[in-house]
């Protein structure tokens, strides 16, 4: 299989990582609404956090 680069290709965790980030900058930091933002529960969006050694 011959993967093309003709543009960056970014995994499921960079993009994951750019939409929390996204979301806490949107929310100006409110962790509940930027939880909202991406629909998922608070409780997710700190263990998320926690692996992305940003909590």
């Amino acid at each position: 299989m011959r993967v093309e680069s003709r543009q960056q290709v970014r995994t499921l965790r960079e993009l994951e990582e750019a939409a929390i980030l996204a979301a806490l900058e949107e929310s100006g930091g409110n962790k509940s609404c930027a939880a909202k933002m991406l629909g998922i529960s608070r409780k997710a969006l700190y263990k998320r956090l926690g692996e992305m050694e940003i909590f």
